[in-house]
């Protein structure tokens, strides 16, 4: 039993407020809670200052949240950057030349104070490498182009002329042709050729100008003459350097009438396009693709795919291009 002093004095200590301020010092708050005596008052005060300092300043959490999407976004935003350009640097330059450039980067940046970085773009560089060697990417992106325009079931009865697009034949300084992985064209047109001996024919691809080479026109024309095609019946557009230009130009060189029957012969990745573009300046040909690159057999060879890919690469984007420009009338022209 205590004095009757402190007694009082204990009195005097419990109707007065508490001594502590801190509404954030657990120690202060469990006494307070002891000695107090009014712990449901107490509580409630805690709350009204917790939501006052919340509603005083910004919430951390969903500044944190804020700055994690705008993260986001911003490497979404990058990503889409890259893509778009290396789709573009594949389709003019190639995938090697998009392999070769990363190496390089990461090479540069590795002597410097990125070198994180540069490893990086060596890993990416490496990683596609190994997809473009074991996985069957050349095929994903070939096989559409050339399934798009069937072999005709059967060939007309009457063709009143064949056209073949230039690209496959390469003349040398000695006088001989090299053929490139087009070279199928040739030997298609020949066999045409042969089959119609009554139709006319018709070679469109322009040529760089060097004395030391005869044009790939002339090339071809001296081809099928060893072929044992009659040369007179061939006629050469040699202006054109793009497939518009061959459809534009050999359009208004030969000037088709309606009702006659022509024959189309490019490589059958090549030939979407193709079609798309000759339909466009009104001419509707019937096709015959040639040079098909979609291999029966999966073979990991990284120089083989790599080809094949940046040829189908090349395609699509060029698809995308004439359909922005209006020189074809869909973006994937078919039968």
């Amino acid at each position: 039993m205590r004095p009757l002093h402190m007694a009082a004095t204990a009195a005097e200590t419990d109707s007065r407020e508490p001594s502590y301020r801190n509404p954030f010092d657990m120690e202060s708050f469990m006494q307070g809670g002891i000695d107090g005596g009014d712990e449901g008052s107490w509580i409630a005060s805690i709350h009204r200052q917790v939501e006052h300092r919340m509603a005083s300043r910004p919430d951390h959490l969903t500044w944190e949240r804020t700055r994690r999407m705008a993260d986001t976004a911003k490497l979404l935003a990058i990503s889409g950057v890259l893509l778009g350009l290396g789709t573009v640097v594949v389709g003019l330059l190639g995938l090697g030349a998009l392999i070769m450039g990363l190496l390089a980067l990461g090479a540069i940046l590795g002597s410097t104070r990125w070198p994180r970085a540069g490893r990086r773009l060596m890993l990416a560089a490496t990683v596609v490498v190994l997809a473009v060697t074991f996985l069957p990417l050349d095929r994903l992106a070939l096989r559409p182009l050339e399934e798009r325009f069937p072999q005709p079931a059967g060939l007309p009865a009457h063709v009143d002329g064949i056209i073949v697009l230039g690209g496959f034949a390469e003349p040398m300084p000695n006088g001989t042709i090299g053929l490139n992985e087009m070279g199928e064209n040739l030997t298609a047109f020949a066999r045409l050729a042969h089959a119609y001996p009554q139709a006319r024919l018709v070679f469109t691809g322009a040529s760089p100008e060097d004395p030391a080479y005869m044009t790939e026109g002339e090339a071809v024309r001296r081809a099928v003459r060893d072929m044992g095609v009659d040369a007179s019946r061939m006629a050469l557009e040699l202006k054109s350097w793009n497939t518009y230009q061959n459809a534009a130009l050999s359009f208004a060189m030969v000037q088709p009438r309606s009702g006659e029957t022509w024959l189309l012969v490019t490589s059958a990745s090549h030939m979407p396009r193709s079609m798309g573009v000759f339909r466009h300046v009104g001419w509707n040909p019937v096709p015959c693709p040639t040079a098909y690159k979609f291999p029966m057999r999966f073979r990991a060879n990284f120089a083989e795919h790599l080809i094949h890919f940046d040829l189908a690469a090349h395609e699509w984007l060029g698809l995308a291009a004439y359909r922005l420009r209006g020189r074809t009338d869909m973006l994937f022209p078919g039968p």
